[in-house]
């Protein structure tokens, strides 16, 4: 079985209390995100991971991603 990669591109567009913010974007997922704290950034980063492999685990005939957590849904926070 051959591994998955993931592609993501970062912009880090303000550092503030000793954080970064700015915006991740998942590129095979084709969604992106704002964040606000590096914390929140790796959340981000290991929750695309973890819902793309469920996605892949998820039965054909089962409704896909059903419960699963959607961080990465299109749906942009300011910063």
């Amino acid at each position: 079985m051959r591994k998955k990669g993931y592609t993501f591109t970062l912009e880090v567009k303000d550092t503030q209390a000793h954080s970064w913010q700015g915006k991740i974007k998942w590129i095979e997922g084709q969604k992106e995100e704002y964040f606000r704290s590096v914390l929140e950034l790796i959340t981000l980063l290991d929750s695309a991971i973890i819902v793309d492999r469920k996605n892949e685990m998820t039965h054909p005939l089962n409704e896909e991603g059903a419960g699963l957590p959607q961080i990465f849904n299109g749906e942009s926070r300011s910063l």
